[in-house]
């Protein structure tokens, strides 16, 4: 089942801005000031005014309605991943892991580097378990990486599993 929210740190209205290239779509501006391998596929075609929700505001809902007790957070914002958990606060330790999309090149205004996201995380209890490139085609230029990182607190060790 799909739920169409757009998660944000607070509950407001914004411009969702679809782009020429699909996945480039975004709550932010493009910014081709480091690269200009996506200028072409980075551009604004039109906005869309969009309410937002806070993942705090929605878990209990979610939670009560799909019984889940170790749930994984995949977040692919382009560029606003941190304000999906600057909403989270209160529930963001309840999930067993979370993957990230971690810009090592700066594609849109207000992003954030891939080591200020990852520290912001550790600071959450969570580790990184893996980087995935997720921009292939573009060697030698490493533009975006998937993190993955688990909760400490969930962590099983071997002990447990045998």
């Amino acid at each position: 089942m799909v739920k169409q929210f757009a998660l944000d740190s607070e509950p407001r209205t914004l411009m969702f801005n679809v782009m020429k290239g699909h996945q480039f779509s975004s709550l932010h501006e493009p910014d081709h000031s480091q690269t200009d391998v996506f200028l072409g596929l980075n551009v604004v075609e039109k906005q869309v005014r969009v309410s937002t929700a806070t993942l705090d505001g929605l878990f209990p809902g979610l939670q009560e309605e799909y019984r889940f007790s170790r749930p994984f957070l995949k977040m692919d914002t382009q560029g606003h991943d941190l304000h999906v958990v600057g909403g989270a606060s209160r529930c963001l330790s309840r999930f067993v892991g979370l993957q990230s999309e971690l810009s090592v090149t700066r594609i849109y205004k207000g992003g954030c580097d891939f080591a200020d996201a990852l520290e912001l995380y550790r600071d959450h209890g969570f580790k990184l378990t893996a980087l995935v490139p997720n921009n292939c085609g573009h060697f030698p230029d490493l533009n975006e990486v998937d993190g993955v990182m688990y909760n400490s607190e969930f962590r099983v060790t071997r002990s447990e599993e045998l």
